[in-house]
């Protein structure tokens, strides 16, 4: 309880060191029963946002995967009282992360399912289940999701420019897929109407990966021209 008293006087540090002490001491389930009763009422959700923060920027956190299931029943308890919660899903994403490090899969692929559901308009999370499932070699249910999250968000140009860095670059190299790059990166264009450098740059590299090198020179040279205007009004807007 003092932890909470060291948040609500705005002393995190003091409540960090608290919550080190019962990390140490095993008494999370104790803590959980303690305030899990209040969550409804109203300014408690927010303590164990600050709760769940102190603890996962602890360097031990990742060592230690025998602590993550009490850390995700807090946030999944905060994420009851506020569904649509962008924050809890980051919070989701890094445990995601975590669990990756320490080659758990399974855990990893739930919480970035749960961040999706949190947050269907954010694309980042569709990506990273893809990853995670490329990374246990599952082709097909990665691929899978890459269409769900096109289907979810068809005019997310964020989205586009993820799935074209994903086939070109961040998938293993045995699922790197330049033609899939290549139509993400077309979507991007179309989407930006055509103003985006990055799509260019990356329409570009799928090119050069399929030998097309007359069109990935023309891409290039849009891409160029476009930094060049862009910094062209931002030099204006600096004058």
């Amino acid at each position: 309880e003092s932890a909470f008293v060291y948040l609500r006087l705005g002393m995190p540090e003091e409540a960090a060191r608290v919550f080190r002490q019962l990390f140490a001491d095993n008494t999370l389930d104790r803590l959980y029963a303690r305030f899990g009763s209040e969550l409804g009422g109203g300014g408690h959700a927010a303590l164990l946002v600050e709760w769940v923060d102190a603890y996962l920027q602890e360097d031990t956190f990742k060592e230690n995967k025998g602590k993550l299931e009490p850390v995700a029943t807090y946030i999944r308890a905060v994420a009851a009282l506020a569904p649509t919660s962008r924050e809890c899903a980051q919070r989701y994403r890094r445990l995601a992360r975590y669990c990756l490090e320490a080659c758990d899969t399974q855990n990893a692929l739930e919480f970035y399912r749960s961040a999706s559901k949190l947050a269907p308009d954010r694309y980042r999370p569709y990506i990273d289940q893809a990853l995670a499932y490329f990374a246990v070699e599952n082709k097909d249910a990665g691929i899978a999701i890459v269409e769900e999250a096109e289907k979810a968000l068809p005019q997310s140009l964020d989205l586009m420019l993820g799935i074209a860095r994903l086939f070109l670059t961040d998938a293993p190299e045995v699922y790197r897929d330049p033609v899939r790059a290549a139509k993400a990166a077309e979507s991007a264009i179309e989407v930006s109407q055509g103003l985006n450098p990055s799509a260019h740059e990356l329409h570009a590299g799928a090119l050069l990966r399929q030998n097309l090198y007359n069109q990935a020179l023309q891409s290039i040279n849009k891409a160029l021209e476009l930094e060049k205007t862009e910094a062209r009004e931002k030099l204006h807007q600096d004058i």
